[in-house]
């Protein structure tokens, strides 16, 4: 396997995980800073309009919108990836 390979992998992996540990943890966060009397009505708010646009994103369905931002973002990293090695392997002039 090529060093270029390798790149492309790491960069889809990690293009496709961050994004769905964001939303997950700024999910989680939320949910746990709801648990605060004083926030949870804020909190609440948070939570349904990230829902809803996930919702928008995933057709009515918010883990399938987390999915389509994901693999959206892990697209756009291997694309950069492969234009960023490609643009170093050329001899300079």
């Amino acid at each position: 396997m090529t060093h270029f390979t390798k790149s492309l992998i790491i960069a889809g992996f990690l293009g496709c995980s961050v994004p769905t540990l964001l939303i997950g943890g700024g999910l989680l966060s939320v949910l746990v800073l709801g648990q605060i009397p004083i926030a949870e009505s804020i909190c609440q708010f948070v939570v349904a309009h990230i829902v809803t646009i996930l919702r928008v994103f995933g057709s009515g369905d918010p883990l399938q919108g987390t999915l389509v931002i994901s693999m959206t973002v892990g697209s756009v990293g291997v694309l950069f990836s492969t234009y960023n090695l490609l643009y170093l392997s050329r001899p300079t002039r």
